[in-house]
Order: structure tokens, then sequence, then C-alpha cells
């Protein structure tokens, strides 16, 4: 099911964009991954249980209490579903921990079979945008490629992830001409989606991988020269392609937004101002209650007609208060910390370092990443790779 899922959230966005049907197919198909995820950390007797029964009430108590005081659709409908995307994350990266205990053979056989499937149907959706099928990442605009997938905003962050893993595989396990023929189509992929961190990260992906991959000799001279040649290698089939570049629709966006907003409001595509909101909002209310579990995300839709600030501390901080946005940081750096530690011995450190370090980041500047839905399973099970010591310490494993 977790090797599937990404193809169900394909099935689901064709039904609800194409046929205007909406079977909640994905959601039900999720709820059932929790299902059964937690039934079998129970069956093992897992400690993780009590953990997650921790951050299911960390994250309940505010919704419950809206719920309990002003009873509104909007709890329902953002509140209680930001929580289970939370918490999903959670249950899947436990369910992974105790299989590779309990399970290994199992684990060994999917888990990155999953990730690899899970790539596959990102780039097939991608690629039926070129052939005219699909829908446009940005309706209004008709920009960018999002395949059959319903939720645009989050197509760029499993791409971050998804394609942080196969680029990592493909520079290990192939040689330079097929990296570089692969990279041309990381690169088409990006462009595709037509994303600014789509767009970005598809270059970053490109050269960084290789200099990851020189671990403990990061910033050697060897590695850097590497950087070096890779980025001009790429400025320069830019310059080549100039006209063809300027031509395409996302670059024409792009610069648009740039030249009408300036670099700081290009970055945040508007999202200082519903940063501004919220913290008006915290002078306005002073209320102590507030700052603790959050009051939802009223104060934004009555003032700026959104529902979170799209940006992820923020929104987590609104509809779930002050110290359930501490621990998702400190969890965010920890996901960074634990590869960097493990950069000389885990064969699958570089890549999880480049997708979390990215994630991280995406999740200041573009949210929809601690709250998506599409990306958490994906995500929870990459990062679960970390934790396989011997298979994966001393040689390349049987992929």
């Amino acid at each position: 099911m977790i090797a599937s899922y990404l193809m169900v959230d394909t099935v689901n966005g064709y039904l609800m964009q194409q046929l205007s049907l909406n079977l909640r197919l994905s959601q039900v198909f999720k709820l059932a991954i929790i299902a059964l995820g937690l039934y079998n950390l129970l069956r093992w007797r897992s400690l993780y249980i009590s953990w997650i029964l921790a951050g299911l009430i960390l994250l309940l108590v505010g919704p419950i209490m809206r719920l309990l005081n002003a009873p509104t659709e909007g709890v329902m409908q953002y509140d209680l579903a930001f929580a289970i995307r939370i918490i999903m994350f959670f249950v899947v990266i436990a369910f992974c921990l105790e299989c590779i205990k309990q399970e290994p053979l199992l684990y060994r056989r999917w888990v990155v079979r999953s990730l690899k499937w899970g790539f596959i149907v990102v780039s097939a959706n991608v690629l039926a945008g070129f052939l005219g099928l699909g829908f446009p990442t940005y309706p209004n605009t008709g920009v960018g490629f999002k395949g059959f997938f319903y939720a645009g905003n989050e197509v760029s962050a499993v791409f971050v992830l998804l394609s942080a893993i196969v680029c990592h595989l493909v520079w290990n396990k192939s040689g330079i001409l097929r990296y570089g023929i692969f990279s041309c189509f990381i690169l088409a992929l990006g462009v595709g989606i037509a994303t600014k961190a789509g767009i970005l990260f598809a270059i970053l992906v490109i050269i960084l991988t290789p200099m990851v991959n020189f671990r403990g000799a990061l910033f050697s001279p060897r590695s850097l020269l590497l950087f070096s040649v890779l980025t001009l290698v790429i400025s320069l089939t830019a310059l080549q392609l100039a006209s063809f570049i300027e031509g395409l629709p996302a670059f024409q966006q792009l610069q648009a937004n740039f030249s009408q907003k300036g670099i700081w409001q290009f970055i945040l595509s508007g999202r200082d101002v519903f940063l501004a909101l919220f913290w008006q909002s915290l002078i306005d209310t002073g209320n102590v209650a507030r700052i603790l579990i959050g009051d939802g995300g009223a104060y934004m839709l009555a003032h700026a007609n959104k529902e979170a600030a799209e940006i992820d501390p923020i929104d987590i901080f609104m509809y779930f208060g002050f110290p359930a946005m501490v621990i998702l940081i400190a969890f965010s750096i920890a996901s960074i910390v634990l590869p960097l530690r493990r950069l000389n011995t885990h064969y699958f450190a570089p890549a999880i370092l480049l997708a979390n370090i990215a994630l991280f980041g995406f999740a200041v500047i573009a949210g929809h990443v601690w709250t998506s839905g599409m990306l958490s399973i994906a995500w929870a099970v990459a990062n679960s790779l970390l934790f396989v010591s011997d298979s994966f310490k001393e040689k390349k494993p049987d992929l």
C-alpha cells in the first residue's frame, strides 16, 4: 500500500478534476495505511505507540476545543486534516523502524522499491503534461504540468524528495554518461512542474548529488572542481539554449513575477503578507491559550481569505500552538543532523541529507511540506533508511 499510494492519488485526482467525482479514495486509502500501521505497532508491542499517542493528544487539544466551543466546517476541513497528515508521517516511520527489527527481509524487499515506484508515478504524471494530458500546476494561467494529481502545490515537494533518492542511486550505480542523460530528464521534470522550487531543485540536485557523495571529502579540491565543472556545463548549456528557455511558459511566468514583485516577494510569493497578518493577530489577541494550542485559521480566513499562511512553522503555530511548532522544528533539524553525522558510513545518507535540507527550506518559504498528505508517506520511508545499519554500511545494497 505504501508503494502504490501515489498511484491512488493519481486516480483520485483524475476522478475529482475530470469527472467531478469526489469519492475520497486517497483519504480512505491513507486512513487505511494509518490504521494498519497502528495495528502492526500494537501487534509488535512497539514503544512508538506511546509517542504517537502523545503527539496525537498534543495536536488534537486545540482542534477539539475549537470544535466544542464553536463548531464549524473549517475545524474538520483544516485542523483535523492537518493533524492526521502529520500523525501519518510518524505512524509510517514508526512502522518502518519496527519493520526493520520485526520483518527485515520484507523491509529490504520493499523500502527502496516503493520510493522508485513513487518516482515513476510522479514522472509519468509530469510527462503526461508534455503529451497534452492531465492538468496544469497553475490553473489560472495554465502553466506547468502536475498530471492527474489534485494537490499541485505538493507535487514539487514529492519531486524534491524522490529525485534526490533516485539521482543518488543513478550516480552510484551507473556511469557519468548515464547520470548526464538522467540529469537532463530530471531538469525536464523540474521545468515541466514549473514551480520555483521544482526548477531550482532540479538544477541543485544535479550539481549537488555528486558533491555530497564525496562524503567526508565534501569540500576537498576534487569535490569543488567537480562542482565548478558541473555548474559551468549547466551555465553554458543554458546560454546555448537561451532563446528556447525564454520561450518556455514557466520562464515567462517567473520573469513576469520577478519584474512585478522584486526578489523578496518573488521568493515568498506574497507569504510575507500572510506572515504579517499572523503576527498582527497575535498582537490583537494576546491570549496565552492561543499561543499554547493555536486558534485555527479564523483570523487568516477573515483578513486574507486563506486558511493557511503557507509557511509550515507558522501554520503549525496557528493551528496547533507554539509547542507543536517547536517540536516539529526540532524534528526537522534532527533530520538534517542525523544523515550529516552518518555521511561517511551510510549509503543513503548523502541523498537523505540533500532532500531534508531542501524540504526544510521548502517548508519555510513555500509550505505544503509538514502538512502534506502526498509527501509524508514517502518522506517517512526515505528517512527510515537511515536506521538500517549493517545492511547499507559496508556495501551498496542489492536493489
